[in-house]
């Protein structure tokens, strides 16, 4: 079995600005975006998988009769236990991978501009994921 997993935390501040020109030559204002935000994900993997090739499978053991012989003054016994076997030859293979993970992501900004005034647009998102796939022999 493997388990993979992951976290991660960002956290940002941008700023930008700079002068509006008018004709490309003539200083006509300025401008400026500021704006902050988070960002948060984090997910899980558990893959496991069960493999097997080439076997044997005993089938039944049969005892047969006990045969007792004589060397000399020591008693000889033979037990015969004969087993049946079937042997297997080829692959088996079978896997399983399921997985979860979430995000979440949050913006704030302003932005000015000359004549323009400011605006407050923020964004939020998030949302969950999950995933689960299996697979068997090809």
């Amino acid at each position: 079995m493997k388990v993979k997993r992951n976290l991660a935390l960002k956290i940002y501040c941008e700023a930008d600005g700079g002068i509006v020109w008018k004709h490309y030559v003539v200083p006509a204002g300025l401008w400026f975006d500021l704006g902050c935000g988070v960002e948060q994900r984090a997910g899980f993997e558990v893959t496991a998988g069960y493999g097997a090739s080439d076997g044997r499978i005993l089938i039944d053991e049969v005892t047969l009769d006990t045969l007792l012989f004589m060397v000399g003054p020591v008693p000889v016994v033979i037990d015969f236990d004969l087993g049946i076997y079937v042997d297997i030859k080829g692959n088996v293979t079978t896997s399983l991978k399921v997985g979860t993970s979430e995000w979440f992501n949050a913006n704030a900004s302003i932005h000015y501009r000359t004549g323009k005034g400011c605006g407050r647009p923020t964004d939020a998102t998030a949302g969950p994921r999950a995933t689960a796939s299996t697979s068997g022999p090809n």
